[in-house]
């Protein structure tokens, strides 16, 4: 796909491109009185009409991030035939590149070849269905696996393709991956996925990554999303504006995997950290809470729309977000992402600590508070207070008292 995807681009309206798949013998086996004996090769050759590529160049161009001083609009980051020489080599095979600037350029892939030998035993077939069993038990375990990992979503913010795809590969066996090719479209994404975490490229037409990290920032719905900035500008004014503009790090091209791949897991188990901050200190008292981030304000205005529906025991999910102002989809991500509670048990809690405020008070009995704070069922409302607090509501009473004595 790559290889044919420059051979497209490099070539002028009018020129060609051809593709050969063959099966080749091992040409530089010197033994040719035992053809039984010689390697067998897949041999699959693009040919282009192109620009070609300056001799110079033709023994860096599979290096990562290599470019060509051609300043031509059309130059690729040099990432894709660097992947094309890695897939090749697992699978044990060879590339080979020639070409002449102004008339062309011609790939060759080669890939080891061995014949499959046809299974007849009785014995071979038993083994091939446990095989087949196995890999069956096998591509079980990888979809559960993987239904955990994509309960986590990444947002890939890059107007390159190849830079893009180079990310997207690298993480989606841990992420569900949304790609946007500009910062307007990855505004786009951000408030209809909330995604965990954000990686954007920093200068893109329409809404560059600062632009894009500031408005992320700035809006109660996305304010708890990471993100992470990425940009060839190599100097410290650049680094600094992208962590004025709230980007939780800052990673300059050309990058290494490894490395990005940690500042993720960095930033994620910050946001961790956070989550429990605000579980503690904004959800456990929400009344003695000082507002000092828009993920606060957020969680704020969650709480107050439950206390102010305290009694109501038909509020849904439905209404609830309507009255914070976002889709459900968004209360969904955004409580999650800072509580890590799903939207039912958020108001839950909320109705139980305010449950839990009223009984010390002893004005109203049990069954009275119960129906107070929007539990239409009394024993419902006991089995929850004792989960949450570990003890039955009166046991709660008394335990307050003995604390004051």
């Amino acid at each position: 796909n790559n290889l044919l995807s420059n051979a497209f681009k490099f070539t002028e309206a009018g020129g060609s491109v051809s593709v050969n798949f063959s099966l080749i013998f091992d040409t530089e086996d010197d033994d040719f009185s035992a053809p039984e004996k010689e390697k067998q090769f897949v041999e699959i050759v693009v040919k282009d009409t192109g620009r070609g590529i300056p001799s110079g160049n033709l023994n860096k161009i599979f290096q990562r991030f290599f470019q060509s001083d051609d300043e031509a609009k059309d130059s690729g980051t040099g990432i894709g035939l660097a992947l094309v020489k890695e897939l090749v080599a697992i699978h044990k095979g060879n590339i080979f590149v020639t070409s002449k600037p102004g008339k062309g350029t011609k790939f060759t892939v080669r890939i080891p070849y061995m014949q499959a030998s046809a299974k007849t035993s009785e014995d071979e077939k038993g083994e091939s269905v446990k095989m087949e069993k196995s890999a069956t038990q096998i591509n079980e375990e990888s979809l559960r696996l993987a239904e955990n990992f994509h309960s986590k979503i990444m947002l890939v913010v890059e107007d390159n393709a190849d830079v893009r795809q180079f990310i997207a590969d690298h993480f989606n066996s841990m992420f569900q991956i949304i790609e946007a090719r500009n910062g307007e479209e990855g505004w786009k994404n951000a408030l209809e996925h909330i995604p965990d975490i954000i990686i954007s490229d920093v200068i893109m037409p329409n809404l560059n990554g600062y632009e894009l990290c500031e408005r992320v920032k700035s809006d109660e719905r996305t304010s708890h999303i990471p993100v992470l900035l990425l940009t060839a500008l190599h100097s410290k004014e650049h680094e600094i504006k992208g962590i004025t503009t709230g980007a939780d790090d800052y990673i300059t091209k050309p990058f290494d995997l490894s490395l990005l791949q940690a500042k993720v897991e960095n930033v994620l188990s910050i946001r961790e950290s956070l989550k429990e901050k605000f579980s503690r200190n904004v959800v456990l008292e929400p009344t003695n809470v000082e507002i000092t981030s828009p993920d606060e304000r957020f969680l704020q205005k969650a709480i107050r729309v439950v206390e102010e529906n305290i009694s109501d025991y038909d509020m849904d999910i439905e209404t609830f977000s309507e009255k914070v102002g976002v889709s459900r989809m968004q209360l969904y991500r955004k409580l999650h992402a800072l509580t890590d509670m799903t939207v039912k048990e958020f108001i839950r809690h909320i109705r139980l600590k305010r449950a839990a405020q009223i009984l010390i008070q002893e004005k109203l009995n049990v069954s009275e508070v119960a129906y107070e704070v929007g539990f239409k069922d009394l024993s419902h409302f006991r089995k929850c207070f004792k989960r949450e607090y570990g003890m039955s509501a009166t046991e709660f009473i008394a335990h307050e008292k003995n604390k004051k004595v």
